[in-house]
């Protein structure tokens, strides 16, 4: 590892708590700041009778919470907390991500009955649903912190703020960090798996500045007040659904009528399921802290923020400090070259062009019957896109699905597509470089890799095209076959779901975006998969807002693509895929045993 990747490592871990502020996905976003601030000022208009800015300022900003040395020792403790969250924020998506997987994997091996649904209500209900898991894995890690002696140990690390502040957000101890994020990762694997295993549709998450809707409104709504002594208090009623600043204050008191009461991050309503909600009757003097006895004096430094919960359950300060350096250099090792568990499983190959025969045979007789055709497309992408975009985005979605069927391997991704007439050219071929295979010859080239796969072992072909135009010849393929194979065992499965009900375009549009900036091609949603892919493919300067393809290339605003929007739009591919797949499988099954 060279001097200089270690200081760069370095440097972004010190920049993070800057860049957070400009990202909607951490808690102090700037918008959720000014949105608290906003209503501190309507809670200290209607309470106090002395009114001026700097009477104001005095009582949003007191010297005597934010020079505190309990709020400076969360000051200090927040580039620890960052680091903390750059290691383990990942491990979240990857373990919900396998666990879904495989809950999908297991499920669509039965015959189970599945519910289909429209674009707009299935996004409302995976939306609703995927808020309610979140938020009640939050909850169910919480309640277990207090309830576990050893995990209440290191959640004291946050419990020892004696001042709250929006820093104290952070104060949270590694050990804890990593629990909840194990907690949250496995609930929201098992209920997303649950539910894509049983509701089909081409519906998807409404996400808004990288987060689920409803904590981005419950984010605008005072959160960053909770951690504040601002009294900000949603009344007997909608406390009793919503978790309100005042809430939570209550859940830092010191006061014994406090202790384990209103552990809920959004929704008030599992406290009161779990016997744990304390809604208040009026505004409370609260003195935070862990207990009466003044246990949070311990807890004034970085050091004995860290050292403390191990030395309480007795282990060593030097054990500890061997744990650290070892995981400092796990964190620069990860961070220069993140492990194939959390990218691609490598240990596992799937790609035909990666075996020899021999192994192609022992997979086949081993279950792995089914296999992914990809097909892609050579053609322009305007002036920031590079010619083989589609080929590089099925490459990895077809890898991706493979892994997530299980027993699937993957064929090599046929590399050019219907992309217009050469002579005269039209459509992409009016741009130099694209290479358009025309359909009859695409339909034949097709044709004959399903023969030869089918010549092999596979029993169930499945075609996956990341270009438009190939479809109507991929239908036409998988039609024919069908017919002609209906006896032999053997189904082509053109899977047009993957390009044509994938769900994209609506999820935008309920999002509020435009059919003319959400587009037709190299538009958001292109650039944004093959920046998630490949970000050399992308010359992001070069990116622009045009409808007037038959000049520029380009029908879409490639201006709001991200590689943060290309990882969502391609899981709705890969989704997609699978859930057609899954659903031919169980169609199969049905048919067979029909037939005894």
């Amino acid at each position: 590892m060279s001097g200089q990747s270690i200081f760069s490592a370095i440097l972004d871990l010190l920049l993070k708590p800057g860049e957070a502020l400009f990202n909607g996905a951490e808690r102090i976003f700037w918008m959720y700041l000014v949105s608290s601030l906003a209503l501190a000022i309507i809670v200290y208009v209607r309470g106090q009778q002395t009114r001026s800015v700097k009477a104001f300022v005095g009582y949003v900003f007191p010297k005597e919470v934010y020079r505190h040395r309990s709020s400076l020792a969360d000051y200090q403790f927040l580039l620890v907390a960052f680091a903390i969250v750059g290691v383990m924020a990942p491990a979240v998506g990857a373990i919900s991500h396998a666990i879904s997987s495989h809950v999908q994997s297991s499920i669509g091996r039965a015959a189970v009955p599945t519910i289909h649904v429209g674009a707009v209500p299935g996004t409302i209900v995976y939306t609703l649903w995927l808020a309610l898991t979140l938020d009640f894995s939050l909850f169910l890690g919480h309640w277990l912190e207090h309830f576990v002696p050893w995990l209440w140990e290191f959640h004291k690390t946050h419990h020892s703020a004696e001042k709250l502040n929006p820093i104290t957000v952070y104060r949270m101890h590694p050990l804890d960090t990593l629990f909840t994020f194990v907690v949250t990762g496995v609930v929201l694997g098992v209920s997303d798996g649950m539910f894509q295993s049983f509701v089909r549709g081409n519906y998807a998450e409404v996400i808004v500045f990288s987060i689920n809707i409803a904590f981005f409104a419950f984010y605008l709504v005072g959160y960053n007040l909770r951690h504040t002594h601002v009294w900000l208090d949603y009344g007997p009623r909608w406390s009793r659904v919503f978790v309100s600043p005042a809430l939570h204050q209550i859940h830092h008191s010191v006061d014994e009528r406090h202790y384990n009461k209103n552990m809920g991050f959004l929704f008030s309503f599992w406290d009161a399921l779990f016997g744990t909600l304390y809604v208040p009757e009026k505004e409370e003097t609260l003195e935070f802290g862990i207990n009466r006895q003044g246990e949070h004096t311990e807890y004034h430094s970085v050091w004995a923020l860290l050292m403390k919960p191990f030395n309480k359950i007795g282990i060593p300060s030097a054990v500890v400090i061997i744990l650290i350096l070892i995981g400092t250099a796990a964190w620069l090792d990860w961070r220069l070259a993140p492990p194939g568990w959390l990218t691609k499983h490598e240990d596992e190959k799937v790609a035909l062009a990666d075996l020899t025969s021999p192994e192609v045979r022992e997979k086949i007789a081993a279950g792995y019957t089914t296999v992914i055709v990809p097909t892609g497309g050579f053609e322009q992408g305007g002036p920031h896109l590079v010619l083989g975009k589609h080929d590089y985005v099925v490459d990895y979605t077809a890898d991706q699905i493979a892994r997530e069927l299980g027993h699937t391997l993957v064929a090599p991704v046929l590399p050019f597509s219907p992309a217009g007439s050469i002579d005269p050219p039209s459509e992409h071929m009016l741009f130099p470089g694209t290479i358009s295979l025309q359909g009859p010859a695409f339909s034949e080239v097709l044709e004959a890799e399903a023969r030869s796969l089918k010549r092999a072992g596979f029993t169930m072909i499945c075609i996956v095209s990341d270009h438009g135009s190939s479809l109507p010849f991929q239908d036409e393929v998988a039609k024919k076959l069908n017919e002609e194979w209906q006896d032999a065992g053997v189904r082509v499965v053109a899977v047009d779901d993957y390009y044509a009900k994938n769900g994209q375009a609506e999820a935008l549009r309920i999002e509020g975006v435009s059919d003319a900036d959400i587009g037709q091609h190299a538009g958001i949603r292109d650039t944004s998969e093959l920046w998630r892919v490949k970000p050399s493919g992308v010359r992001p300067e070069l990116r622009i807002d045009s409808h007037d393809f038959d000049h520029t290339g380009v029908d879409g605003n490639a201006l709001k693509a991200s590689p943060e929007l290309g990882e969502r739009f391609l899981r709705m591919k890969i989704n997609a895929a699978v859930g057609q797949i899954r659903e031919a499988q169980k169609e199969r099954t049905r048919s067979a045993g029909g037939g005894h």
